[in-house]
């Protein structure tokens, strides 16, 4: 009995000691990825810190388990019958095969991508909050912003003007809405930023001589020299819908379909904590995820295989115009005007969509390579102009139409001389002060056209839907 209980007590000491190897190897193939991924792993224990870095260290960990486990179950196996440990079931075997599987896969497709030379760049560049990231438009202008790429910065001169305490081209204007106040809010790019002043201040002088209900009405610029609609959709998120709005017009389309030698959704940062960070930085400068993210957005993830960097040569556009995409391509430019008008009808406000109407644009963009040929950008204007539109009609949102209503050869003389712009563009950074409407009669019709607009928006369905009006106002019961 005595020799039986000792064998039967060393049988269960050598099946213990195997099952503890079996869950040690189990361990360290489930610690492999994350080694791989955030080479080096970084762990602590307590005051015991430990840097386990790829691959030498977790393979070696690896091998020398599996060595000392086989060992172990050859020594007992040759004086006795082998304990059933983890190893000798069917489904641990299943589960290792099915990790060293997958691992094997991924090494593979990891290595010919290496061998093929396979890279992509892939957005969005990650930043942890509350750390900055550098990188500015201009020199004593802007701000870097990781998530917007740039911003001007406040009390700085742009363009020939101050920028407010706000960060925007304008008069200065309460970060509060003061009560009993009807809030509209100018966004856009150079075209809303831009004039002597701008629209938008043309636009508040004519709400509030004759207010459209018996409210205080103010009109404001959030309008951003180079700014496209990803921008503007992200500037709203972070600061447009704290100033609580009545009513947002989105002027955009000209910065999303210039040229550019990298999208905007590749130089926007998304800001995370830092554990998620680490990982998604991670993640990014494997091989097999950029490539699974390559393959699934080809568009946007531009992947070069195997070739050397290419020199320009100015005399060929093929090669001027090689890898330059869209900062903000069609189907994103859609899906970002359609989340735009879904953002600040969530902010309690009536989003009112302009098209951008044009001349024909200058040849000095196709100079700057932002597009292939005059024609080419007309066509392409041409067609965001008409997604403005169907985002309009899908939505139901409010339109002004401004690229119909100034499309006629009477109008030219309402824009800049390179087709985008209005009045004198490219003379407001020189003017010492702010010029007379006469002579910016294009702002001034935007400004006309918009008034009309905001005063049937306050007739519509929506406008009398929305859950909250400043105290004290009574909407007429016909029209204006």
């Amino acid at each position: 009995m005595v020799a039986f209980a000792k064998r039967v007590f060393h049988a269960r000491g050598v099946q213990a000691m195997l099952v503890l190897f079996d869950l040690l190897i189990l361990a360290a193939l489930l610690l492999l990825p994350a080694v791989w991924l955030l080479n080096p792993l970084k762990v602590g224990f307590g005051f015991v810190r430990l840097a386990l870095p790829w691959p030498w260290m977790p393979a070696l960990a690896l091998l020398l388990l599996l060595v000392a486990r086989c060992l172990i179950a050859g020594i007992f196996r040759r004086r006795e019958s082998t304990p059933a440990a983890l190893f000798e079931r069917l489904w641990f075997k299943r589960l290792l095969v099915a990790l060293a599987s997958a691992y094997g896969f991924v090494a593979l497709g990891e290595g010919v991508l290496t061998l093929a030379n396979f890279k992509a760049e892939l957005p969005p560049p990650v930043v942890i909050v509350s750390k900055a990231k550098d990188g500015t438009l201009a020199e004593n202008m802007t701000l870097p912003d990781p998530e917007l790429i740039y911003r001007l910065k406040p009390g700085s001169r742009f363009a020939g003007r101050v920028v407010n305490t706000l960060g925007f081209l304008g008069r200065e204007v309460a970060a509060v809405k003061p009560p009993g106040t009807i809030r509209v809010i100018c966004m856009g790019d150079s075209v809303t930023a831009q004039g002597r002043p701008g629209y938008a201040q043309y636009l508040h002088e004519r709400l509030t001589a004759r207010p459209p209900t018996p409210a205080r009405w103010e009109v404001f610029s959030m309008g951003i020299h180079a700014y496209t609609s990803l921008q503007g959709l992200k500037l709203f998120q972070k600061q447009g819908r704290g100033l609580r709005p009545d009513i947002v017009t989105l002027y955009f389309g000209w910065n999303d379909h210039w040229l550019s030698d990298r999208s905007d959704r590749q130089q926007m940062s998304l800001p995370m904590g830092p554990r998620t960070a680490r990982v998604f930085d991670a993640l990014r400068r494997k091989r097999m995820f950029q490539f699974l993210a390559w393959s699934l957005n080809p568009f946007l993830h531009m992947a070069r295989l195997g070739e050397a960097p290419q020199r320009l040569d100015y005399r060929t556009k093929a090669d001027v115009f090689h890898g330059r995409v869209y900062r903000v391509e069609p189907k994103e430019y859609r899906a970002v005007m359609t989340d735009f008008v879904a953002e600040i009808r969530r902010a309690d406000a009536v989003p009112l969509l302009i098209t951008a109407p044009r001349s024909s644009i200058s040849s000095e963009y196709e100079f700057i390579r932002e597009i292939r040929s005059v024609e080419e950008g007309n066509r392409i204007h041409d067609a965001y102009v008409e997604i403005t539109r169907d985002v309009a009609r899908r939505t139901q949102a409010p339109l002004l139409d401004l690229a119909a209503l100034l499309k006629g050869p009477e109008n030219l003389h309402l824009f800049a001389r390179d087709g985008v712009h209005f009045d004198l563009y490219s003379q407001e950074p020189a003017l010492e002060s702010d010029v007379a409407p006469a002579r910016q009669p294009g702002l001034n019709r935007v400004a006309d056209e918009l008034d009309k607009t905001i005063r049937a928006i306050v007739q519509s369905p929506e406008w009398r839907k929305r859950p909250e009006l400043p105290r004290g106002v009574v909407l007429p019961a016909g029209g204006i």
